[in-house]
């Protein structure tokens, strides 16, 4: 069966299951209170929110709609290929293990939340131009960013603010999909600040890490086999 939401769907610690679930432009799927779970894959042009609790979803959400945790909330993407266009993270964005996430417009540059990647995730990003969400890597998983220049702001400057890369390890990536590898160099880390300096010609990239988390060890640069920067630690 399939179920359209054009209006609102609530839930307080329920699991919710349909077959297929359908979020209208107008429509909202809220997870409340408890630990709530739609057990559906979901075609979202509105907005799925985690407001209170935990709310899972165990299917792929895919659709131009907007994904939203509230301060103190999880959203668990469980799916194996989530799509979102803005995604707003004031509480917990998780992603499960060998699963992804790809936001295709914007992180909301306001969000203060975490991202957390597990084990074989991935998380993609088209633009986080903010400077208090976090996202930490919890296992081995992947950071892709499509354009350097909208990943935080200031890029190559001391004082760059942008997203907090927290727990990167052995086995963590972060591929830089239009920095280019030929040529490219790691400029400086500054262990105080925890920002990574790189360029490649003249495209300028920071990132900034959780300095506490990295220990000892480099930074390295590989091709992602398309030409463009993979940068590990080790």
């Amino acid at each position: 069966n399939a179920f359209t939401d054009n209006g609102k769907l609530f839930l307080g610690g329920q699991t919710f299951h349909a077959g297929s679930l359908s979020v209208g432009a107008a429509g909202l799927v809220q997870g409340y209170l408890g630990n709530s779970t739609i057990n559906d894959a979901i075609v979202n042009a509105g907005k799925i929110e985690a407001k209170g609790g935990t709310l899972s979803v165990t299917g792929n959400v895919t659709g131009a709609g907007v994904l939203q945790a509230d301060s103190g909330a999880t959203l668990s993407l469980a799916g194996a290929a989530n799509v979102a266009k803005t995604v707003t993270d004031n509480g917990t964005v998780t992603l499960g293990a060998n699963d992804s996430l790809v936001v295709t417009g914007t992180v909301d540059p306001t969000s203060t939340g975490l991202f957390i990647l597990n084990n074989a995730s991935l998380l993609e990003i088209a633009a986080d131009t903010g400077a208090n969400n976090k996202m930490s890597f919890l296992g081995t998983g992947k950071l892709a960013i499509d354009a350097v220049a909208k990943f935080g702001a200031g890029a190559g400057l001391g004082t760059y603010t942008g997203p907090l890369l927290q727990n990167f390890g052995a086995g963590d990536q972060i591929d830089l999909k239009d920095l280019i590898f030929a040529g490219a160099a790691v400029d400086s880390y500054t262990v105080a600040t925890g920002l990574l300096q790189l360029h490649s010609g003249s495209t300028k990239a920071t990132l900034d890490f959780q300095n506490s988390s990295l220990g000892v060890g480099t930074f390295q640069l590989a091709n992602d086999t398309t030409g463009h920067v993979l940068l590990t630690h080790s």
